[in-house]
């Protein structure tokens, strides 16, 4: 389970780098490894924080001796995680409702431990520190990304190429103009042009 768990945000952290270099396919990398990323939290949820391997999450016999508060909190924490990671896909990729996702998954993470501990506190569950790692990092690097404004982000891609990256923040702010649209498309094939140039000579 960890194991894939680390593969795939390997390869999150590859398209990452992939984006930051401009290379081709840094999009697609970053969209499918945070797409199986949430997905790998919201089904398998249950055995990340129970421990469990896939093989022993398909054996009823493994749940005899989890107590089911551990199994319900299990599948929430996939949940808010999956939420969390889809929150980042957006944030990253620049698409619109990436904060709603964020704050959505970050209020829910909030609510989910305070409940956690309540109930931790009377005995009534228990996950070991280290389930928690996972829990803290994701829902540290949404809570940065969730206060980072957009033209952050954007200017940190794109910092030798101001043109480029003031068009696509007023295509962000601006959905509906025609003029930062057409700007936009305009710069973004002659990007392309010099791209092919350089590439061929």
């Amino acid at each position: 389970m960890k194991k894939w768990e680390k593969i795939l945000w390997s390869l999150f952290f590859v398209g990452l780098v992939f984006k930051l270099m401009h290379w081709p396919g840094a999009g697609i990398l970053t969209v499918f490894s945070l797409v199986l990323v949430s997905l790998f939290y919201f089904y398998l949820g249950i055995g990340v924080f129970n421990n469990l391997s896939v093989k022993q999450m398909f054996n009823r016999k493994n749940y005899t001796h989890k107590v089911r508060f551990n199994l319900l909190f299990g599948a929430l924490f996939g949940i808010v995680l999956a939420t969390l990671v889809i929150g980042i896909l957006f944030k990253f990729m620049l698409w619109p409702g990436g904060n709603i996702l964020l704050s959505v998954g970050l209020i829910s993470l909030l609510i989910s431990l305070v409940v956690y501990f309540f109930l931790h506190h009377f005995g009534k569950i228990f996950f070991e520190k280290r389930v928690f790692v996972r829990v803290v990092l994701i829902g540290l690097a949404s809570l940065g990304l969730w206060v980072i404004q957009s033209d952050s982000i954007i200017d940190f891609y794109y910092p030798n190429d101001p043109e480029y990256a003031n068009s696509l923040k007023q295509i962000i702010h601006n959905p509906s103009d025609s003029v930062a649209q057409e700007n936009f498309i305009q710069l973004r094939n002659e990007r392309a042009t010099i791209s092919k140039k350089t590439s061929t000579d």
